[in-house]
């Protein structure tokens, strides 16, 4: 079956989007493209950027909280690492 072509959607999603070019490693684009196929790997490309985006917004933040109130005591990290996994002796 071939999908339809929706000129009105594609006017209406593209308006919000901008194109680029990239260069990626052959290998990690062939994996993407292997699990998303060819017509989702801008929505993949999306999503993997917000998620970095995310993960550098709360390490900047984390940042912020040592700046002002310090770094973590050791011995609380290694208490919170215990009982995470499980190896804590109370």
């Amino acid at each position: 079956m071939i999908p339809r072509y929706d000129w009105w959607y594609d006017w209406i999603v593209a308006s919000d989007y901008a194109k680029v070019s990239v260069s990626l490693p052959v290998g990690l684009l062939e994996r993407a493209r292997e699990r998303v196929g060819s017509r989702g790997l801008s929505r993949y490309v999306a999503q993997a950027m917000e998620a970095q985006e995310r993960s550098d917004a709360l390490r900047d933040w984390l940042a912020g909280q040592d700046a002002e109130h310090g770094p973590i005591p050791e011995g609380i990290l290694q208490e919170v690492r215990d009982q995470w996994l499980g190896n804590a002796d109370g």
